[in-house]
Formats: structure tokens, C-alpha cells, sequence
């Protein structure tokens, strides 16, 4: 019997791990590996690029629903840092660019009453980062993040207008209550 209840007690520390590789989250994949979602009934946000700048150009974002939920009572709010890279090619005035890769570098988590955590890959280091075996969220609600913020940014949209980029930096921010 014990040794039934030592066998069930390892199966469920294994199986209920909170945190997954950071490999898994963090990196770089390219849009054509991230799953396809019609956008017939998906609203857009539209506004300027940087802010007030209408001449840079402007950003429509897709509205997706990122019904998250985890640990209501500490109010998490988990910020995803990641890097958008644009196809090569020649677009028109006005024809937006699309989304050839979407990277995740950095993850921050902010919760009520505790200081904010801070997760990186190993490319892009910050002096205050914690070792990502002790990230707090679990793997699940880690996937479920990664696979939203692919998926919002695999179909923002840039249109840019006197500048022009092959690349820019994006976030988001993840209200787990």
C-alpha cells in the first residue's frame, strides 16, 4: 500500500509541474507554425503607430479573446515582451506588412502585495531576472499565454507611412483575474 501511495504521490508531482522549459515559451516561431484563425468575425483595433504620430503610420490590432483565468485572489497581471519580424518585400502606400515571425524574449508578472517578477531567454538577460524554475504560473496557463500572444501577433497589422521598419518590439498584457 505504501508504496502505492509513494508511486501515486511521484505521478502527480511530475504530472502537476508549474513550469515548462523555457525553451518552450521563449523564442522565436514563424507565423507559418502558428495555427490559422479566420478573422471573418474578429474586430480590429485601429490607432497610430507612436501614439499621437500620424504621419508614422497606423496599427490594427485583432481583438481576440484571451479569457485566461488563474489565481483570482492575487490578481495576476502577466506582460508578454516579444519582437515582431515583417516580410521581405515591396508594399504599396497604404497595403499593411505582414507578420513573417513572432518572438517571445521576456515575461514579466506583477501580482497583488509582491514585487514584480521578471523571465527572460538567455538572449536578452536583465540584471533583476529570476531563474524560470521558480516562475509561478503553470505550464498551463503558460501555454495558453504563449499560444494567444502568437496567435494576436501573428495577425497585427503596420501600415506604415514616411518610416519604415523590418522589425519592432511588442507586448501585451495578461489580466489572469
Amino acid at each position: 500500500m505504501s508504496k502505492l501511495l509513494i508511486l501515486l504521490t511521484g505521478f502527480l508531482l511530475v504530472n502537476c509541474s508549474t513550469s515548462m522549459p523555457s525553451e518552450k515559451f521563449f523564442g522565436t516561431v514563424s507565423t507559418r507554425d502558428i495555427p490559422n484563425v479566420s478573422l471573418d468575425l474578429v474586430p480590429f483595433r485601429t490607432g497610430y503607430i507612436e501614439g499621437s504620430c500620424v504621419s508614422c503610420g497606423t496599427i490594427s490590432e485583432p481583438l481576440f479573446d484571451d479569457d485566461i483565468k488563474y489565481d483570482t485572489a492575487s490578481h495576476y497581471r502577466v506582460i508578454v515582451l516579444g519582437k515582431l519580424v515583417f516580410e521581405k518585400g515591396n508594399y504599396q502606400k497604404g497595403e499593411y506588412k505582414r507578420v513573417d515571425s513572432v518572438g517571445i524574449y521576456g515575461l514579466v508578472i506583477d501580482r497583488l502585495h509582491s514585487p514584480r517578477e521578471f523571465y527572460s531567454d538567455l538572449n536578452y538577460q536583465w540584471g533583476n531576472d529570476r531563474a524560470w524554475e521558480k516562475c509561478p504560473l503553470p505550464k498551463k496557463v503558460l501555454k495558453k499565454i504563449r499560444n494567444n500572444f502568437l496567435k494576436r501577433k501573428k495577425y497585427i497589422r503596420y501600415t506604415f507611412k514616411e518610416i519604415d521598419a523590418s522589425s519592432v518590439s511588442e507586448s501585451y498584457c495578461y489580466r489572469l483575474y
